[in-house]
């Protein structure tokens, strides 16, 4: 709604407007958790939920607060079956928050310094107990966290920050598994087999002692059901990806603007251009589509 606190539901089958919530705080980003159940909402101005990486809460107009503006970074539920809504506080701004497949609860994570080091935070949360059901530190930041299809299991990312370090959670215990190389963008298959992460050289080098990287920028097949992996070299920067339905290829392009240098005047932005190509998730091999293009996304 107008005013930021009022959501209203769409029924896809009638076009019709359903029933309107109004929250008692006002949020910028929401989403549908799988399976339906839960409208989730967050005040972040960007990042996951807004299709961004922001670190930033806008500030809040609570009931809580009287009325008055509040900087904090807040999380609203609404129950879709029942018409019950609410909202907790985070400490940080959330990255992202979806369905546990293993409880009735949702799970969400922010990245936060802990004595100048990086941390993340996954917390899982009983959205009808309105508790707080666990919380599990991670030493390293993160960026995204996707769970993987038909499993109890998830993996915390890290895109802008890190060194190649992917953790591997037990959504069923609340619990680290253990590490595997990559960092994002990351995308599994919708089979829940393998997972596709990139890798940069130095990082594989120092962390891993894995000296088989040639390029800069390589791609990593992780099969998961036996934790076994492979890097295959990409090139000198960082594509965006996207696995196609079947989960049988990934498909990798470089997108976005680039600056070009116009002698000591003021620089101009320039189509950023690049090769768009599909790899076989199976094998790890690569057909070039294209040598010059520069797609903004790939939808199917």
């Amino acid at each position: 709604g107008a005013d930021g606190r009022t959501v209203t539901a769409l029924d896809l089958l009638t076009l019709k407007l359903a029933q309107s919530y109004t929250l008692d705080s006002v949020f910028t980003a929401l989403k549908a958790a799988a399976g339906g159940r839960y409208l989730l909402l967050t005040n972040v101005s960007h990042g996951p939920l807004a299709d961004s990486g922001s670190s930033e809460c806008a500030p809040i107009a609570s009931a809580k607060y009287g009325g008055k503006q509040a900087d904090s970074c807040h999380v609203g539920v609404v129950d879709l079956t029942t018409g019950e809504h609410h909202s907790f506080a985070t400490p940080a701004p959330p990255r992202a928050v979806s369905a546990s497949p293993a409880h009735d609860e949702l799970v969400l994570f922010w990245s936060n310094a802990k004595d100048g080091k990086p941390g993340s935070t996954v917390a899982f949360y009983d959205p009808q107990g309105q508790t707080t059901t666990a919380l599990l530190d991670l030493d390293r930041c993160g960026d995204e966290l996707k769970r993987v299809p038909g499993t109890d299991l998830a993996l915390l990312a890290a895109t802008g920050c890190g060194k190649d370090t992917m953790a591997l959670i037990d959504l069923n215990k609340r619990s680290h598994i253990e590490d595997l190389p990559g960092s994002g963008p990351l995308t599994i298959d919708p089979q829940g087999k393998t997972a596709m992460a990139f890798t940069h050289r130095k990082h594989m080098a120092d962390v891993w002692q894995y000296e088989g990287q040639v390029s800069q920028i390589g791609l990593v097949f992780i099969d998961l059901p036996s934790r076994q992996w492979q890097v295959v070299d990409y090139g000198d920067q960082l594509p965006s990806a996207i696995v196609s339905p079947n989960g049988q290829f990934l498909y990798t392009f470089e997108r976005g603007l680039a600056w070009r240098d116009s002698k000591g005047e003021s620089p101009s932005v320039v189509p950023k251009t690049g090769e768009l190509a599909r790899w076989n998730v199976a094998t790890g091999t690569r057909q070039l589509i294209s040598k010059d293009t520069a797609p903004e996304r790939l939808v199917w």
